[in-house]
């Protein structure tokens, strides 16, 4: 082995011996720009900073003249690629290239590329940036040559921006500003080029604006309130970068009061970019030089409603232009009265049906089961949503397929009770006038957990449930517009609904789904039953693939069965000692029957924990057992619910006449 590795050492330093440096290539006094080394074969190492199809760059520092590129490589190469490559040094049209060479080694992957190297865009234009890969920032487009070619400016000097077919940025227009553009240096007839790999490696700003987003939406009179506001800035390019924002408030509040939420996409902030103005009637919060994107998130404490109040929002890349959102988040007073609990909805007068049937009703819930899953029909709008107090189905006939009603969104309702096969539903007529959204910025239903042997009831229909550790009965069957299957759950037994619309039939998990296994499943408790009294028919309804989990089953090291003397003779006076090892919440039920399966006696029932037990050869009336093969079933429920048997077979023997 170290004789392989003297070999490698030897072999490294024989290449980096011979090699000839980037620097060495391509440092030139000479006016032309031409390499010393031109026409000559040289061997020289650097990692990839872009690929440009059969142009490669590659540089091995930051400093000036360490870029070099590599025409038409024999083999493909990736950006972070540390190479060795031999071949003949070129200047075409001005520019200095390494073409067809004989040879190419990668040496390491994933390598940490050497810059971009920040210049400024008066100073690129020059020979020892040929090569590198450089970036310019904070820049302006002031002339548009072609299709492919433009001109940038920072106020230091103009560049040449060039394009690859392959690789073009998105349209620009004068004036167009960009935080950053980087690329490869190059030239062609004299003339220096910038060279970026597409959208990658230009990132523009724009001039606002964008949009607001508020939550709560709806507020009792004169109440103090913590609200949520989101800030989403307009988007021309695939980054949508703003620089400066503007928040006003109609409401003097306390500095302490406001939090601002910065994500990672607020590449440059820090809190001494923030700056508040008050007056006794407003609020002014700005955010001054910033690179921004995506969403901004504004948390603000014990804001005092009176009535109806307006939120803005301005922003831009220039402080004292700066363009108005949108939409100007508006926030209003709760639109309905009398709201009521949605278990109280739910209550029954016959054990089975609501008794606010026919009655209108206004709720308030968060969507736990969104109507992409349970809208029936292109025609019809269906989903469900839950309070404090319970769940319930929401559905209308008169709302097309609406898929905005997203799971985690919260929502005022005002529809009819009805009875669709025992599933109680709040039905709405339009969703103009009777659904408003209070909150959409996903909030959090925690499942109700069914407790061991406990199943899918009227009691708790529409909720959001849990069983945990069930275990799988049976294969899911085709049913209608779903699958079911059904698992256990202690002693009781779960019907599970998957609807197409869930898109989990293509979905690996389905062929998990293998009698015997365990698994987590969450859904909402629901109903189908076309026949009276509607009692029966209750159904685990799965929403994602998150709600089902496989659990595989770990070895029980803790459950064990003995029996001794085995075979025993009654003739003899011997008993049968039979040992269960088990943990103190672990309940056991020991019984013996014979070799037909008929019951003989039962030596202990939901006896917790580690236990000793003597068996006499007698059954359950007091009688002496026939010599023979009987069957020892000990079975063990853990604290989950979860049902473990072990048999042994048993052997009373008589004596030898």
């Amino acid at each position: 082995m170290k004789f392989y590795l003297f070999l490698i050492s030897l072999f490294c330093f024989f290449l980096f011996s011979f090699s000839t440096s980037i620097y060495d290539i391509q440092y030139t006094q000479n006016i032309s720009g031409s390499s010393p080394y031109e026409g000559q074969t040289v061997t020289t190492t650097g990692i990839v900073t872009r690929v440009f199809g059969v142009n490669a760059y590659i540089q091995d520092d930051t400093l000036p003249w360490h870029g070099l590129l590599i025409y038409n490589p024999p083999t493909p190469v990736e950006v972070g690629d540390s190479v060795t490559v031999t071949g003949q040094v070129v200047e075409y049209n001005g520019k200095t290239e390494i073409s067809n060479p004989t040879s190419l080694t990668i040496l390491a992957k994933d390598r940490k590329i050497p810059g971009p190297v920040i210049i400024s865009t008066g100073e690129a234009s020059q020979e020892k940036w040929e090569g590198m890969f450089v970036q310019v920032q904070n820049c302006v487009v002031t002339q548009i040559t072609s299709s492919r070619e433009w001109n940038v400016d920072d106020g230091s000097g103009e560049l040449v921006i060039y394009e690859d077919n392959s690789y073009p940025v998105t349209t620009e227009s004068l004036n167009d500003t960009f935080i950053f553009i980087r690329g490869c240096m190059d030239e062609y007839n004299g003339k220096y080029e910038l060279k970026p790999f597409g959208d990658s490696d230009a990132l523009k700003s724009i001039d606002g604006s964008g949009y607001i987003n508020v939550n709560p939406k709806f507020f009792s009179d004169s109440s103090y309130n913590n609200i949520r506001i989101d800030i989403i800035p307009d988007v021309d390019t695939i980054y949508g970068y703003v620089k400066y924002l503007k928040l006003t408030l109609n409401q003097k509040l306390s500095i302490d009061s406001i939090k601002v939420l910065c994500d990672s996409s607020l590449l440059n902030f820090d809190s001494t970019k923030i700056f508040f103005d008050t007056t006794a009637t407003s609020t002014i919060l700005n955010i001054n030089n910033i690179s921004f994107k995506d969403t901004l998130k504004i948390y603000v404490k014990n804001y005092f409603f009176t009535k109806e109040d307006t939120i803005k929002f301005y922003s831009g890349v220039d402080s004292t232009l700066l363009l108005p959102a949108k939409n100007f988040s508006v926030l209003k007073k709760i639109p309905f009265e009398n709201v009521i609990d949605i278990s109280e909805v739910q209550s029954t007068s016959d054990g089975y049906n609501s008794k606010y049937v026919g009655q209108v009703v206004v709720v308030k819930g968060i969507v736990t089961g969104g109507a992409k899953v349970f809208s029936p029909t292109s025609t019809s709008t269906g989903f469900y949503i839950q309070d404090e107090t319970g769940g319930v189905n929401v559905y209308s006939s008169n709302d097309p397929f609406n898929t905005s009603f997203k799971e985690g969104f919260e929502i005022f309702l005002r529809g009819t009770v009805t009875e669709y096969n025992g599933l109680t539903e709040i039905k709405y007529s339009s969703p103009d006038t009777d659904i408003y959204f209070i909150n959409d910025t996903i909030s959090f239903v925690e499942p109700t957990i069914l407790t061991n042997s406990q199943g899918v009831s009227e009691i708790n229909e529409g909720r959001l449930l849990k069983v945990s550790y069930g275990k799988i009965l049976t294969l899911p069957v085709d049913a209608g517009t779903g699958k079911n299957f059904q698992i256990q759950n202690g002693f009781s037994v779960i019907d599970v609904r998957i609807n197409e619309s869930t898109g989990l039939y293509s979905d690996p998990i389905m062929s998990q789904l293998v009698s015997g296994k365990l698994i987590n499943v969450t859904g909402i408790g629901g109903q189908y039953d076309n026949t009276t009294p509607y009692k029966s028919g209750y159904q685990l309804l799965v929403r994602k693939l998150s709600d089902l989990e496989i659990i595989e089953n770990p070895d029980d090291t803790t459950f064990s069965v003995k029996t001794f003397p085995n075979p025993f003779s009654t003739d003899y006076g011997q008993v049968l000692r039979i040992e269960v090892g088990g943990l103190n919440i672990e309940k056991f039920t020991v019984k013996i029957f014979d070799i037909n399966g008929r019951h003989i006696v039962t030596l202990a029932e939901n006896q917790s924990g580690s236990t000793t037990l003597i068996w006499d050869g007698k059954n359950k009336y007091g009688s002496k057992c026939s010599p023979g093969v009987y069957i020892l079933n000990v079975a063990k429920i853990d604290d989950k619910g979860y049902l473990k048997s072990v048999n042994k077979p048993l052997v009373i023997s008589t004596k030898l006449k």
